[in-house]
């Protein structure tokens, strides 16, 4: 069996968010999939931080919490103690930056590398199905 992979910082902070939205609203995790339109089990590992949320599914889970994604990304953003905290995990899928983005210009901030603005190979090549 493949090992866990441990979801980030935020994603748990994000679940428990929503876990705590729901609780407020005295919802089950079948009445909270059934009002955003989502499937039980996606929702319950979405709560509980095993499974990571797209954009969509906050949008649905948002209107069904009757709260704003904006609302709840930002008390998540909080609740893991700042954006800092992805940076300090030095996960491969987070470029961290070099200094504190309060600290930096925007033309510094716009001159930082992020991997989905650089140009590869593999990613130019066309898939092969």
């Amino acid at each position: 069996m493949p090992a866990k992979i441990e979801k980030s910082v935020a994603n748990k902070a994000l679940a428990e968010e929503l876990s705590v939205l729901r609780h407020r609203r005295k919802l089950t995790i079948k009445q909270l999939a059934e009002k955003a339109g989502l499937p039980i089990n996606t929702t319950s590992r979405i709560l509980d931080g095993s499974r990571d949320i797209n954009f969509t599914q906050l949008g649905l889970l948002s209107v069904a919490l009757e709260d704003s994604p904006e609302n709840i990304i930002r008390r998540s953003v909080e609740l893991m103690g700042g954006l800092e905290a992805l940076v300090s995990e030095q996960r491969d899928n987070v470029i961290p930056l070099r200094r504190k983005p309060e600290d930096m210009t925007d033309e510094e901030l716009d001159a930082e590398p992020y991997a989905a603005r650089e140009s590869t190979p593999e990613a130019e090549a066309d898939e092969q199905f």
